[in-house]
């Protein structure tokens, strides 16, 4: 009997760790698909999200500390876990989860910004140069449009002055 006690304080136990699982899932599914308006077209999308690794939660749990039987005090426990979470640890675990988003992007930023400064230096290098065959090119191209129009311009004084030439020699 004494056993069977000891069995069932573990498993409350591990069913409240279990919500307060639960309870950090949900903050962190809140904070990182955004939580600015809670009336937001796609809020069942992150709720359905939720209650999948939720369920999953829950279903390892159940299984591996009492092989998924479900009794009172399993639910009870689940429950009393996350309401624990969310009176004591909810508002420290979101900045903790903040201060680590934010800590990963910034080191992201930094490691791309090292990545790109060969490519910045190249284009720096190679800037001048292409310029000045871009400035020489577009003055070759502007050149030899003058050219081609040299030939439609000379036919269009011809068919302008054609009548004239005509009659001029009869």
């Amino acid at each position: 009997m004494e056993e069977n006690i000891y069995i069932q304080i573990y498993i409350f136990l591990f069913t409240l760790y279990g919500g307060l699982i639960i309870g950090i899932l949900y903050d962190m599914i809140d904070i990182l698909l955004g939580n600015r308006n809670k009336k937001n077209k796609g809020r069942w999308k992150k709720d359905i999200l939720f209650w999948l690794l939720a369920i999953m939660i829950v279903l390892e749990i159940l299984f591996y500390s009492s092989d998924g039987i479900i009794r009172t005090y399993t639910l009870f426990g689940f429950i009393v876990g996350w309401i624990l979470y969310f009176w004591l640890l909810s508002g420290f675990i979101r900045k903790v989860i903040i201060f680590m988003i934010t800590s990963i992007l910034n080191i992201s930023k930094g490691i791309l910004t090292l990545f790109f400064i060969p490519f910045k230096w190249i284009k720096s290098i190679l800037y001048t140069p292409v310029m000045k065959m871009q400035d020489k090119t577009n003055q070759l191209k502007d050149r030899l449009i003058k050219y081609f129009k040299i030939p439609k311009l000379i036919i269009a004084q011809f068919k302008k002055y054609k009548k004239y030439l005509t009659k001029s020699q009869k």
